[in-house]
């Protein structure tokens, strides 16, 4: 006696048949229904996953993991470098006691990058500031959109807006003119 186990799979359901061969009988069949994947359900653009908010919220822990491990990094870099006030023993004591050195970096910490950036162009500024300036460019990484205007094309990143006090790009390269953007961004404020 041969028996034949069918089976066609879905997306959102199994169904299965079991024959059998000698007889040329369907002795049992079936299907198996799986409850959907998404809430809201054929609303196109709202339709989301059921696991869309833990996805998010795993995205955002591995977002600020990876920005602690490249700050981390960075001072690990920057002390063997002279650059920042950390030596290897403040790093040993960091990862055992998992303490941060906050007592050796409150001043470095203290010094506006900002300014820094303003000195370097017309003199000559300590590896430790220069350190000071690599790490706020670390803390500073990447591009924040404003949710407001995203998705239209209005060209006021460029123009701006006068009447919410805003300055376009355009205008801002103007004013700054042969300074660099971080002298220009110390000098406005």
């Amino acid at each position: 006696m041969t028996k034949i186990l069918g089976l066609d799979l879905g997306t959102n359901s199994i169904g299965w048949a079991i024959v059998d061969d000698d007889k040329k009988q369907i002795l049992d069949a079936g299907v198996r229904i799986f409850p959907e994947g998404v809430n809201n359900l054929g609303e196109g653009d709202n339709e989301l996953s059921k696991n869309a908010s833990r996805t998010g919220d795993r995205g955002t822990r591995r977002q600020f993991f990876r920005r602690r491990l490249r700050k981390r990094i960075l001072l690990k870099e920057l002390s063997l470098n002279n650059m920042c006030p950390l030596t290897d023993s403040d790093f040993e004591e960091w990862k055992n006691k998992k303490k941060f050195p906050e007592k050796q970096l409150k001043n470095w910490f203290s010094e506006n990058p900002y300014k820094l950036r303003d000195k370097a162009l017309s003199e000559k500024i300590s590896l430790e500031q220069l350190g000071r300036i690599f790490y706020h460019f670390t803390q500073r990484r990447g591009f924040q959109s404003n949710s407001r205007s995203a998705g239209k094309d209005d060209g006021a990143i460029y123009k701006g807006n006068k009447k919410e006090g805003k300055i376009g790009i355009t205008e801002t390269v103007n004013s700054i003119g042969e300074k660099t953007l971080g002298s220009y961004l110390h000098n406005i404020v």
